[in-house]
């Protein structure tokens, strides 16, 4: 197990910084030399024993976290010092929130991997998928709209708190080309969350869904004893 050695490091240089990035790709070879390892994603430090998984490009092996399931691991082979200081700090020169807006497929890969129990759910971690979404909404990707809204609405577990109010919002970002954000939006509507005036116009668009053929809406309505 690594143990942080608790003193303060000199600041990495660029070239510092690119030299430990070079070693977390086709890190196959140097990982299974190697006794301990780190993540500079997750900031985790363990055994190179843990890692198990690997991703295979160009006939070359890149390990994955076995706390988070991205290609950011660094074997003590490598020669490099590994720590928890220098990890935050190789984490914060690349993963930067522009770097994400240009990288998108990163952020959707953590997404994918948290709400698949693949990344420990603890605050950081909760906070990290959280940034991610709403830069990956930002950029119009549809599906991390509907899923902050799924998050916020409670459900999937390691939800902050319940907020059906946040929730709609992210719905109504995407609701116009995601039949799904639609959905749940309606749902909030009869709900009252957007006050009790608005309860009709959620039932209008439950109906209007069930009557094209929309499973859930007709279950919902079902479920609610309302006719469509």
């Amino acid at each position: 197990m690594v143990v942080s050695t608790g003193m303060k490091n000199e600041p990495l240089s660029p070239q510092q910084i690119d030299e430990y990035l070079a070693h977390s790709v086709n890190n196959g070879t140097e990982i299974l030399r190697s006794r301990q390892a780190g993540c500079f994603f997750c900031e985790s430090l363990f055994s190179a024993k843990e890692i198990h998984d690997w991703d295979s490009q160009s006939n070359s092996l890149t390990a994955v976290c076995p706390r988070c399931g991205m290609h950011s691991v660094i074997g003590d082979a490598s020669g490099l010092p590994l720590d928890e200081e220098i990890l935050h700090e190789v984490r914060k020169a690349r993963f930067t929130d522009d770097y994400i807006s240009l990288h998108a497929d990163i952020a959707v890969r953590y997404c994918q991997n948290y709400l698949n129990g693949l990344v420990c759910h603890n605050p950081m971690n909760e906070a990290l998928f959280v940034r991610y979404c709403d830069i990956l909404a930002d950029l119009q990707h549809q599906g991390s709209a509907l899923i902050l809204g799924n998050f916020y609405e409670g459900l999937f577990d390691g939800a902050p708190y319940k907020d059906d109010v946040k929730a709609m919002e992210y719905y109504k970002m995407v609701m116009e080309y995601n039949a799904g954000a639609c959905y749940c939006y309606a749902v909030q509507l009869w709900k009252g969350t957007a006050g009790k005036y608005k309860c009709k116009e959620g039932l209008k668009m439950l109906r209007e869904m069930a009557r094209a053929g929309m499973e859930p809406a007709i279950e919902y309505l079902n479920s609610i004893g309302q006719k469509y």
